[in-house]
């Protein structure tokens, strides 16, 4: 098991910088009923997260209208700066068109949510701060005396033990004082890696079965809560299972659709 931590600031929300009047003035009336409300949303390399962040962003008591942007030529292993820079006029064009903040459910992609953000005069709210700002919410007490909170990230199936697909979790987390357990070589080997061979297969069952393997090393490692950094592995998590497992995992999908609610609450007011 490997653990690190250090306690710099807690990480704060970003609030809506000004636009340029003049900037201001050629932006056309925006194309929603609800203009104080609107979500935009960048879909990335994964499909399902995105379709999943609109699904449950659509069952939120009073849903937010929603403008999606996805350019489904990205991601067929282009060069990463070709990319960024689609994905940054994607988020031009949302921020032009009036939404009120940015979304964009794919952990791979914020690789890059620097470069794409930059500029940006809305709030693009960025997972690890969801799920940072999530943990901190939930109070959680050290499951050992004399630690701190011990947070488990589950990253994507990869040779390097932190992918920089789930590394920027690392780094938020330790923002607030946290301790982060990640899982070992043996951990990754034996159960994340055949986990994600199996979901390639469609073994759900088997690939579920693996995953739950790998949670439970990482929950004897003394983790109070594991984030799932991995769009393929979240896909395994159940929406409706009484078994308490499920209930130590964070799903960023849930985080992101918390955080894009509570911006938009926010900015309204």
């Amino acid at each position: 098991m490997q653990c690190s931590s250090h306690a710099p600031a807690v990480p704060s929300p970003r609030r809506r910088a000004p636009r340029p009047a003049a900037a201001s003035a050629a932006r056309p009336p925006p194309p929603f009923s609800d203009a104080a409300r609107a979500v935009g949303v960048i879909g990335g390399a994964s499909v399902s997260a995105t379709v999943d962040f609109l699904r449950k962003l659509a069952a939120a008591p009073a849903a937010p209208p929603v403008l999606l942007s996805r350019d489904p030529g990205l991601f067929d292993g282009g060069a990463s700066a070709a990319a960024v820079e689609s994905l940054r006029r994607q988020r031009i064009f949302l921020e032009d068109a009036g939404v009120r903040c940015i979304a964009m459910p794919c952990q791979a992609c914020h690789t890059w949510h620097a470069d794409i953000a930059a500029g940006c005069s809305v709030p693009f709210l960025h997972l690890a701060d969801c799920v940072a700002q999530r943990v901190a919410a939930a109070n959680l007490r050290p499951l050992e005396a004399g630690r701190n909170v011990r947070v488990g990230i589950l990253p994507p199936a990869a040779p390097s033990p932190v992918p920089a697909a789930s590394s920027f979790y690392l780094d938020k987390l330790q923002a607030l004082g946290l301790e982060v357990v990640l899982p070992d070589r043996a951990t990754m080997e034996h159960a994340v890696v055949p986990a994600a061979e199996a979901l390639q297969r469609k073994d759900m069952e088997g690939a579920r079965t693996l995953l739950r393997i790998a949670l439970q090393v990482l929950l004897v490692g003394a983790a109070n809560v594991i984030v799932i950094a991995s769009d393929d592995m979240r896909t395994l998590l159940p929406d409706e299972d009484p078994d308490p497992l499920w209930k130590r995992c964070i799903d960023p999908v849930d985080a992101l659709v918390a955080s894009s609610l509570l911006s938009i609450a926010t900015d309204s007011h």
